[in-house]
């Protein structure tokens, strides 16, 4: 993936599946539409079916590419080289499979539309989930964030009841990218915030 500044185009990432073997021809078709970009592989062999392919789905972050879906025909057979091409536009992705067999004429082909599904959620939480201390005091909690169903964006918590004489209505704002967790405190305030992020296992 390379990107212009002026007249010069720089490196911003290198693609690659996460589930990527030899032969798998990774890179044959690429379609780009905002920040999603498609890539077929259409030499992928899904279970014992040789040449069956796939595509692979990445959206952006910021200056971040990652993996977000891994696409394959509901009724892929070995040799259809699905991923052979690919083109996406908006939430729609269209994937061809040149050799894909209908009824009993081999090779004809098909192409798959698909369209993306709400956005991925997260689960929640903090250890403990409460506390309690004299004015002057430090605390820590722990917040957990756990991905789900492909989220990747950030979270924005608020937390209120931290009560200063000087802010006697004083509140604190965090924002925490699942990709790279940060603490961003709006307002001082004598306390602590660790976020820590743990991806779902698949």
């Amino acid at each position: 993936m390379f990107v212009p500044n002026g007249t010069t185009w720089s490196q911003q990432a290198e693609l690659t599946a996460s589930d990527g073997a030899a032969n798998d021809y990774f890179g044959y078709s690429v379609s780009v539409s905002a920040s999603t970009i498609v890539v077929g592989a259409d030499g992928f062999p899904v279970g014992s079916s040789s040449l069956q392919g796939a595509a692979y789905v990445f959206s952006q972050s910021g200056t971040t590419w990652s993996q977000q879906a891994e696409l394959t025909a509901s009724d892929g057979a070995a040799n259809d080289e699905f991923g052979y091409s690919v083109s996406v536009s908006d939430s729609t992705i269209i994937v061809g499979a040149s050799n894909h067999a209908v009824g009993s004429n081999s090779d004809q082909g098909a192409a798959y539309v698909f369209s993306q599904t709400a956005a991925g959620s997260y689960a929640l939480s903090a250890s403990p989930n409460s506390l309690s201390m004299a004015e002057g005091g430090q605390g820590t909690s722990t917040i957990t964030i756990t991905p789900q169903d492909g989220f990747s964006g950030s979270v924005l918590l608020a937390a209120s009841g931290l009560v200063s004489p000087s802010r006697p209505h004083n509140s604190a704002r965090w924002r925490i990218r699942s990709s790279s967790p940060t603490v961003q405190p709006a307002a001082r305030s004598r306390y602590r915030c660790r976020a820590l992020v743990r991806r779902k296992r698949r």
